[in-house]
């Protein structure tokens, strides 16, 4: 048993720190740590740092369950066990510079009163997701120097997350999941790929703190405030592009609606229009060979196949001899385009019908 295991065993300790070069040593000879350490089930703070040879940590971990820190710092881990992820009691927990690639994507829905997650220096792509039911206590995330390009939405309900480093990642476009965090106060988003900074950033009330140096931003005047490390002068002229977006969003919006309303009541007026037409239109019917006498329907053959269904209107009593009656005519003609009279696949409109008139004769042509 290694003497620091054996000495928290005996008097009853809390807690146990084994680091440096002297537990280096041990891996290297022994190839594991002491097995002991997992039967301390008293101890609610351990650390185990600047270990070099610690690869990785045996399940047996998941037995310290009383456990509220946990510190795994500067080792050369490559994967979590899964047992970490059950001990309910932790409030404090560092992996950071180690060389984890991936966590479980539910690996903190168990940790439910956890505060502090620390993965700074990690090879991480993605970030695991939060919930939450089993993460409201979360206050503090440091995610700096992984290779995240992205992260999973944030519930929005995590009241107390105040502080998030993500400096030093690989994010081209600023994670939108961060602008729902209304309890934010500090956020740091350095040496990233960014060229824009949402102006909703500025909504964020209760956020003092904000850094996203050394990032290839467009905006050069913000950029410059940025460098200068003008922190009020950045929100606040962040604040003026996010009011001016919303002026222009307004106004787009009631040209939107007012664009719709007049097409609305321009729809409604054609349909009124073209149900004063339909109620004026009687249908014919001749049912004697006699009742065709003295009126006849020219057809030309070449356009039946192309309009199959006919309109022919029966014109009485209109004086056509004055000048410019026939001129009224065509232009009610004109008035009344595109009403529809049929109910045919293919519905023929007063448009499409070209009338001439004679004492004996009517013609419908298209």
């Amino acid at each position: 048993m290694w003497p620091e295991v054996e000495q928290a065993l005996l008097n009853h300790r809390y807690e146990l720190i084994l680091s440096g070069d002297k537990i280096n040593k041990r891996l290297e000879e022994e190839n594991e740590l002491d097995r002991s350490i997992w039967t301390l089930e008293r101890i609610n703070f351990l650390e185990i740092s600047q270990c070099p040879l610690l690869y990785d940590l045996p399940e047996d971990i998941g037995k310290l369950k009383n456990l509220s820190t946990l510190t795994l710092t500067s080792n050369n881990l490559k994967k979590l066990p899964d047992q970490i992820k059950y001990l309910e009691n932790l409030r404090h927990l560092n992996l950071s510079n180690n060389q984890l690639t991936k966590l479980d994507d539910q690996f903190f829905f168990k940790l439910n009163h956890l505060e502090t997650i620390n993965l700074t220096n990690n090879l991480l792509e993605e970030f695991p997701s939060l919930s939450y039911e089993n993460n409201k206590k979360l206050a503090i995330i440091y995610l700096s120097h992984n290779k995240l390009e992205k992260l999973q939405d944030f519930p929005q309900q995590l009241e107390n997350l105040s502080y998030m480093d993500l400096s030093s990642n690989q994010f081209k476009h600023f994670p939108n999941t961060i602008l729902q965090l209304n309890s934010l106060k500090t956020l740091f988003i350095d040496s990233n790929q960014l060229t824009d900074i949402p102006p909703q950033l500025s909504q964020l009330h209760k956020l003092k703190e904000i850094r996203f140096k050394s990032n290839p931003l467009k905006d050069n005047r913000l950029k410059k405030l940025m460098e200068q490390d003008k922190i009020k002068a950045v929100l606040e002229y962040l604040s003026k592009q996010w009011q001016d977006q919303q002026k222009l969003i307004s106004s787009t919006t009631t040209k939107t609606k007012t664009h719709i309303i007049k097409q609305q009541q321009e729809q409604q007026g054609e349909i009124k229009s073209n149900e004063n037409i339909q109620d004026k239109i009687e249908i014919l019917h001749f049912d004697q060979p006699g009742d065709l006498k003295g009126k006849q329907i020219t057809i030309l053959p070449r356009v039946v196949n192309v309009r199959p269904y006919i309109l022919c209107c029966i014109v009485r009593n209109i004086d056509l001899a004055t000048p410019g009656n026939l001129k009224k005519f065509l232009n009610i003609q004109c008035l009344n385009n595109g009403a529809s009279i049929f109910q045919h696949s293919e519905a023929a409109n007063i448009s499409d019908i070209f009338l001439t008139v004679d004492s004996n004769r009517l013609n419908a042509r298209y």
